[in-house]
């Protein structure tokens, strides 16, 4: 699944700025995300799907583990 990646820029000295990213895949928007969170200047970040549904981050975790879980390419 394929995703856009939107969140805050918080630094003391200068007005919050959202970040827009370019789509990509849900497993890269999640390591990005964990990245920024790190540095302790990024909050409020919202994934949305190529549907444009809007997914918080502990939302679009689960629903990538019951994808992940989900059988894919089932043959009958």
């Amino acid at each position: 699944m394929n995703v856009t990646v939107k969140g805050i820029y918080n630094k003391s000295k200068i007005p919050p700025i959202t970040f827009t990213s370019e789509e990509m895949e849900s497993q890269f928007a999640l390591r990005l995300v964990n990245d920024l969170e790190g540095t302790g200047r990024w909050r409020d970040f919202i994934f949305i799907d190529e549907l444009g549904q809007e997914w918080t981050k502990k939302q679009f975790q689960k629903l990538t583990e019951e994808i992940e879980e989900t059988p894919q390419n089932v043959t009958i």
